[in-house]
């Protein structure tokens, strides 16, 4: 499955379309702008992708790093790499960690995801300040 993100692209690096519509998508540590809980596809599209309006989406790659479980079992732990440019041309390549559940219909139903919180954060102030 991560494979097919990686190959699809499309919005938010094809993530999205690999979510159950009853997704929960917890995105962990502490004190930073991404930090939340959403609880539904709605949520993470409008509410955790919707913070990152400063995104060239079209030019968003993803590569998967590492996959850990899945197979016979519905977790995994996954390694992916995003990477292309904000609409002001910034170069964006961001590394995080997703730990995921899967639901009976193949879709992503859990996901914790861990970060680089202080390379999103350096984005959204340089964004906000030029």
């Amino acid at each position: 499955m991560f494979q097919k993100i990686e190959a699809d692209g499309g919005d938010h690096g094809g993530f999205m379309d690999h979510l159950d519509p009853n997704v929960k998508v917890e995105v962990m540590g502490h004190d930073h702008e991404s930090k939340n809980t959403h609880h539904n596809h709605k949520a993470v599209a409008d509410d955790f992708f919707g913070q990152f309006e400063w995104a060239d989406w079209d030019s968003m790659k993803t590569q998967v790093q590492q996959v850990i479980g899945g197979d016979s079992s519905p977790w995994a732990s996954v390694e992916l790499v995003l990477s292309g440019k904000s609409k002001k041309g910034k170069l964006f390549n961001h590394e995080c960690c997703l730990i995921v559940h899967f639901h009976d219909n193949e879709k992503i139903d859990n996901a914790h995801a861990y970060l680089d919180s202080k390379h999103l954060d350096d984005h959204h102030s340089h964004h906000r300040n030029n």
